[in-house]
């Protein structure tokens, strides 16, 4: 059987997993994993390179 999600980088234990939203998102640290490494770009909704305002705080 053949995973479809990206190996985990670095140490962070994350991967990418196919989350696409903030409200997905379990901390800072994993929203900007998914913004940076996974490229999903959604999580930046007005491009100022900082992912999920209300968390990201």
């Amino acid at each position: 059987m053949t995973s479809t999600a990206a190996p985990a980088a670095g140490n962070s234990g994350f991967t990418c997993a196919g989350k696409r939203r903030c409200g997905e998102m379990t901390s800072c640290k994993e929203a900007t994993f998914y913004l940076t490494q996974c490229g999903v770009k959604s999580l930046d909704g007005d491009g100022d390179g900082r992912p999920c305002e209300k968390l990201c705080r």
